[in-house]
């Protein structure tokens, strides 16, 4: 399972700088003097803008930090693998096309309000107001009847949905407090990490143009993002990229789905 957590690496860094991203990131590097020029842009047709997204250039290779901690805890880190698959593979359902009552229930509700307004328009005096009243209440009857068909439908629907978010859960929280004693030593080899790069964390945030730049000292950075899938409320969209930052030339680094990993949403 894709590691990169410690709330994402929110530790060691400058006043994030505002930026921009667009799903298939264009980082675009160029410079002079020992500084680079850092451009990111995000642009991906299957999931859109993703405006005002914290993107992390870390002068260190934050999954080795995390990977060596991993390698000498006290205990190895929890496996989900089966849970895992699945939840990698959940496709939200169609509610409104497997129920056999929403469609009969939305009728009902229309029918009902309308001749609500109809009564409250023409008033308690108005010819066949009694009438009219009564065949209300018989809407109502039913409109109530099929609501509770309706919600005994979605429960059953949605059954495995929720036991699967209940297992979800639960390992989130396993998760969690590995994490909390396998990785407590992070914030420190962060800092010593950087200080041997003589180079500090800088964040950027993407805004709505889907534009973020900021300058760079050159050398090796990895550019770390993390956003919640559009589709799929289990798992996260996570970057974790390399990119080479010099004063001689421009480089691009996507930052997009050809690069992307998923991991279990915290």
């Amino acid at each position: 399972m894709p590691r990169l957590t410690t709330r994402d690496l929110p530790h060691l860094t400058k006043r994030p700088t505002v930026a921009v991203l667009w799903c298939a990131a264009s980082l675009v590097v160029s410079g002079c003097d020992g500084e680079g020029h850092l451009k990111i842009t995000v642009d991906h047709d299957s999931w859109g803008s993703l405006g005002d997204l914290e993107v992390w250039a870390l002068p260190f290779d934050a999954n080795a930090l995390l990977d060596s901690l991993a390698n000498t805890a006290t205990t190895p880190a929890p496996e989900f693998t089966a849970l895992w698959d699945r939840l990698q593979k959940y496709q939200r359902r169609d509610l409104a096309a497997e129920s056999t009552f929403i469609a009969e229930w939305h009728a009902a509700r229309l029918g009902v309000k309308a001749l609500s307004d109809s009564l409250l328009e023409a008033g308690r005096d108005a010819p066949g107001y009694a009438r009219d009243y009564a065949r209300f209440r018989r809407l109502y009857r039913t409109l109530t009847t099929q609501e509770a068909a309706l919600e005994t439908e979605i429960e059953n629907l949605t059954a495995d949905d929720r036991a699967l978010a209940d297992s979800a859960g639960a390992a989130a929280t396993v998760l969690r407090r590995w994490e909390a004693s396998a990785y407590a030593d992070f914030d420190r080899l962060a800092e010593e990490a950087a200080a041997q790069a003589g180079r500090q964390p800088i964040a950027l945030v993407t805004n709505e143009v889907g534009f973020a730049e900021t300058g760079l000292p050159t050398g090796r950075w990895w550019l770390v993002a993390r956003a919640p899938h559009p589709e799929n409320p289990f798992v996260d969209l996570l970057w974790h990229v390399p990119a080479r930052v010099g004063s001689w030339r421009p480089v691009t680094t996507p930052l997009n789905g050809g690069n992307v990993t998923l991991s279990l949403r915290r």
